[in-house]
């Protein structure tokens, strides 16, 4: 299943690097509850990467200050400026939030066909109806099984499946990597709304809490997780109450699914992503993005992750002597 998946891949990268800083980070803020902001650009032509990016925020007695600087800070999405401004580099920069970049190729092959996402949410229904309080998900359980009905349809999307399978697992395992460093009571995970968040009833809403517990469980003894939250319907037109918030990842995301990783090299038409790269991501131990691959062997799936170092100082030259090879 992809979410046993981006476990397994995702989970040696941060024991190399990461946990220790993450850890770091949320002990500092001494907060029993988290919220979660993501953003994405998937799919489109124009950009070599995908980019699912996720900004994590303290709550608690921190919640009023920083919502203040964001909603004061943070006023328009990334395609609707000519420029970053300095106030806004300063808040994407800021110490008290956490950022995650998920690059992935923009052409992928997850699920190979209808057959294999439906054995997906098949599996994903065999976990939830072996729960022991199985009773208590009934209403998940109806909307799961019309997935799998949509699912046998020949115009189902199977690109759109894969993308809301490989966000809701990411959203879920940052949720298990803050519960692994610190106490947590709550978490809460607010998307952009998009076809990611709405489709098939909004299921991602689902997904990200089934994976909560099942990567809780897997990783944290049989714990179940913490209590969790996740966006509201909003109606069509209408400004979610975290827009100014959304605004963080949405810099991200666009800024990191421009960027040619083969060349390193950004458009040259878009003057504004350099002073984010810069300012923002360069030697920042509060941004971190994550190269996530995938390929098939035979019948299986196999994913690796690999952390993308962005400095502003050049790499040392390479070592010379009889041990350089």
């Amino acid at each position: 299943m992809i979410p046993d998946l981006i476990v397994d891949a995702l989970s040696g990268t941060f024991r190399c690097h990461i946990d220790a800083l993450l850890a770091r980070h949320v002990q500092r803020h001494h907060a029993d509850r988290w919220l979660i902001f993501s953003d994405y650009v998937l799919r489109q032509r124009d950009r070599h990467n995908d980019t699912f990016a996720f900004s994590i925020m303290p709550g608690g007695s921190h919640l009023p200050g920083l919502t203040e600087d964001i909603r004061r800070f943070s006023l328009r999405d990334l395609k609707d400026v000519r420029e970053v401004s300095e106030t806004m580099r300063h808040l994407l920069a800021d110490p008290r939030i956490m950022t995650f970049c998920f690059l992935l190729p923009r052409k992928r092959t997850l699920s190979r066909n209808a057959a294999s996402a439906r054995q997906l949410i098949e599996n994903t229904l065999t976990t939830i109806e072996g729960w022991r309080d199985r009773d208590a998900h009934g209403p998940v359980i109806d909307r799961m099984r019309k997935l799998l009905e949509k699912s046998k349809s020949q115009s189902f999307n199977v690109g759109l499946l894969d993308d809301i399978m490989l966000t809701t697992s990411f959203a879920a395992f940052l949720s298990v990597r803050v519960c692994m460093a610190t106490t947590v009571e709550r978490i809460g995970w607010f998307s952009d709304r998009d076809k990611i968040t709405t489709a098939y009833n909004g299921i991602a809403n689902d997904l990200f809490r089934v994976n909560v517990s099942a990567f809780c469980q897997r990783l944290m003894n049989g714990w179940r997780g913490p209590e969790l939250a996740v966006s509201a319907p909003v109606e069509q037109g209408s400004a979610p109450w975290c827009d100014a918030q959304l605004r963080i990842p949405d810099h991200f995301a666009g800024v990191v699914s421009a960027w040619d990783l083969g060349t390193n090299q950004l458009p040259a038409t878009a003057a504004k992503y350099l002073p984010v790269l810069t300012e923002a991501v360069a030697d920042r131990s509060n941004v971190h993005l994550i190269k996530v691959t995938s390929s098939w062997k035979g019948e299986n799936l196999h994913l690796d992750a690999s952390r993308v170092v962005v400095s502003k100082d050049p790499l040392p030259p390479p070592v010379e002597g009889p041990f350089a090879r």
